[in-house]
């Protein structure tokens, strides 16, 4: 039972006007934590599910978890919800911003926006926690960036918006939404559905101090202590606070992964043109960071010199890095950034919309596209001038050809007639997997929210080494160098990935900067159940914690199935063998393992779902769904394990060994002082480079100079 006052979940009408707020009950908060969790109760409860996603039936749901504006670190996200207009499924995305902590300064966790409204207009909260809807006015048809300007200009500068541009407003199915200026919520298509609802915006005041209340703030911060020493000596928070997330370019490369020219080939060296290290060189000016948070990921970046001198921005991740550039055959950082500022300021999901691109350009240099859709025109690879046109394209009501590109990758390509070059999973673009990693291969496939690598992320079965396998013996009693490329016990390996996952994003923790604490034995469900005992004053264990991740699932899983999604919507797409795709790569994407006992059939088996993947009623009854099981008829009574039988061959948590913890911590801190010695060197080692540039231009010009006397 619940001991402290909850917040509360704010429902807004947009049809009738209607606006309240109510508590957060104990039943929801110790079944579904918060966050995604809670946001996915409440979607399933709104009946989302029998409805098309851009009909008024839709709901859009921002929800924050409980860690958020406690000073937990890496307590800042929240989740953004709906039925995807993009994949016809759940959908949702994750993001950060300080837009999460005026929402938890006003004791809001949740925000459900129900209904359409008349004409186009905005949620304001004011700092006393009042809810008015206002005509959104001329920030109708503005771009991203210009929306806050906008806002300040009539609610001052102490505020925090929510919104969406051209994309979302013109219901581009993959349209995001912006947070705090500089923060993407792209996934899915979230902005598509404030766009169908005539909601441009959610404007709420700043509120300081936070005014929250603990159970017992004593252990919170005795816990909160131990996380931060702990990343500290990470080697994942090192590495993370020198490239973030761009790490992997250069990491994928080397794998022969990346998703170049739409996956026609996996490695290309003038990739090396975008690695970390030269974006980090030439074009940041400085890191930040987060809320509470220790990796400092974020970058304030601007293009110094060239056609796009004085652009600048603050936020790219690998995802949009390589799905903008690489993708499209682009190697240059200037004209990634470039593409990146404007994907934002139409409200694009980079991801998706770079898939989309690269499909288009493969298949018009190929001749497959028929000229009557794009009135002749040509698309190809490399082509500024190109992009950017099919970016503006989309947004364009007027323009047919945007407008089958509007849908996303899958139906354009329906339309178009080249399916054999979307390469999706449930709609979703994910490009081609490999074979050698088939826990997260095997995760693209199994994501609620349409193929996707965030709803798992196996750590343990990605790449290997000393952590990962550290673990990985801990909760699965494998060894990842051995096990990593067979098909064997991988279905239990994401299933304890996405669980772990689930409660990390009902939490409100972001996952970049929490991956460093299991390797060094924290940050498990325990300690989960710990927060929320030391917030509120509940009695939670590691057990109940796994149980509701569970329960995320289910109901996720329900709302899919619902939605028409079968065993046919299991499946990796595969590269069409066109001559000149090598058979190493076709070889090395191509994967024949999804039916092995050991992959998709034990994953089903350890979520009790049916050989279909349906859902049954022994599993919703294990978890007390019993209400929740009416909304599928003819549900199936059993399938695959019960939870017990399942948890007799996973760990919940990984609980080191003292010497092997110790160990664990010592590699990591040697790791650190060696990431920063070689940071240093690459310094100087640019700043010398830039030094014999500018010689060896004087030089030159000197000659020339001498030359014309």
């Amino acid at each position: 039972m619940r001991k402290v006052r909850d917040d509360d979940i704010m429902w807004v009408d947009l049809t009738s006007g209607k606006i309240r707020r109510e508590e957060v009950s104990c039943e929801l908060r110790e079944k579904f934590i918060g966050g995604e969790g809670i946001n996915t109760k409440l979607l399933y409860d709104s009946g989302a599910m029998y409805h098309d996603p851009m009909s008024d039936e839709n709901t859009f749901i921002v929800g924050i978890g409980p860690s958020v504006g406690t000073g937990l670190m890496a307590g800042n996200r929240c989740s953004i919800t709906g039925k995807s207009p993009l994949t016809g499924i759940y959908g949702d995305s994750s993001t950060g911003g300080n837009f999460v902590l005026n929402m938890r300064a006003l004791h809001i966790q949740h925000i459900v926006v129900m209904g359409k409204a008349q004409k186009p207009s905005y949620l304001f909260i004011d700092k006393d926690g009042v809810a008015k809807i206002l005509d959104a006015g001329d920030s109708w048809g503005m771009k991203s960036v210009e929306v806050v300007d906008y806002f300040e200009t009539i609610h001052g500068k102490r505020i925090e918006v929510l919104s969406i541009g051209p994309a979302g407003e013109r219901q581009v199915r993959f349209a995001s939404v912006i947070v705090s200026r500089w923060h993407a919520a792209g996934r899915m298509g979230m902005g598509c559905i404030m766009g169908n609802k005539n909601l441009k915006a959610i404007v709420i005041e700043t509120k300081r101090p936070l005014g929250i209340a603990y159970h017992d703030e004593e252990n919170l911060r005795k816990l909160n202590k131990k996380w931060f020493k702990l990343a500290g000596k990470s080697m994942l928070t090192k590495n993370e606070s020198i490239d973030g997330s761009l790490f992997l370019m250069e990491r994928y490369n080397k794998a022969k992964c990346l998703p170049i020219k739409n996956c026609q080939l996996g490695y290309e060296k003038r990739a090396e043109k975008v690695y970390s290290a030269p974006f980090n060189l030439k074009y940041v000016d400085k890191k930040i960071a987060c809320y509470a948070c220790t990796a400092r990921c974020g970058r304030v970046f601007e293009i110094k010199d060239g056609v796009y001198k004085g652009e600048k921005g603050r936020r790219i991740d690998y995802g949009a890095a390589v799905s903008l550039g690489p993708a499209l055959d682009i190697y240059e950082w200037d004209k990634i950034i470039h593409l990146k500022l404007i994907v934002d300021e139409l409200g694009f999901d980079a991801m998706e919309v770079g898939g989309m691109l690269a499909m288009i350009m493969e298949c018009s240099e190929r001749g497959l596209i028929d000229d009557k859709f794009t009135n002749g025109r040509k698309f190809h690879y490399s082509n500024m001038e190109d992009i950017e046109y099919l970016l503006n394209c989309i947004v364009d009501v007027e323009d047919s050809f945007g407008r089958i590109l509007a849908g996303g990758t899958e139906r354009a390509a329906k339309i178009l007639g080249i399916e054999k070059y979307s390469y999706c999973v449930k709609k979703s673009s994910t490009g081609t997997h490999s074979k050698d990693r088939l826990a997260w291969s095997l995760g693209y496939v199994t994501s609620t929210r349409g193929g996707d690598h965030l709803k798992n992320f196996p750590f343990t079965m990605l790449f290997g080494g000393y952590f990962a396998d550290q673990v990985a013996k801990y909760i699965f009693n494998v060894n990842p160098k051995e096990e990593i490329a067979k098909p064997e016990k991988k279905g239990r390996v994401v299933w304890w990935h996405e669980n772990y996952k689930y409660a990390m994003d009902s939490m409100g923790f972001c996952l970049f900067a929490m991956h460093s604490l299991p390797n060094l034995g924290a940050g498990y469900f325990d300690e989960y159940a710990d927060i929320l005992n030391y917030i509120y004053g509940t009695e939670l264990k590691d057990t109940d914690i796994f149980f509701a991740s569970e329960r995320i699932y289910q109901l996720q899983n329900m709302i899919n199935v619902i939605s028409g999604q079968t065993i046919e919507d299991y499946k990796w797409p595969v590269r069409n063998p066109d001559e000149n795709i090598s058979k190493e790569y076709l070889e090395m994407t191509t994967i024949k393992s999804l039916n092995n006992p050991g992959m998709l059939p034990e994953y089903f088996k350890f979520r009790g779902l049916t050989a279909d993947g349906k859902p049954t009623k022994q599993r919703f009854k294990e978890l007390g769904l019993i209400e929740e099981m009416e909304a599928l008829e003819n549900m199936p009574e059993e399938g695959g394990n019960t939870m017990s039988q399942s948890l007799e061959h996973v760990a919940i948590n990984a609980k080191f060994k003292f010497w092997d913890k110790e160990k664990a911590i010592f590699m990591s801190m040697l790791l650190v002082h060696l990431l920063g010695r070689m940071e240093k060197k690459r310094i100087k080692e640019y700043k010398l480079e830039q030094m014999r540039q500018e010689m060896m231009e004087n030089e030159n010009n000197l000659s020339k100079q001498g030359g014309r006397i």
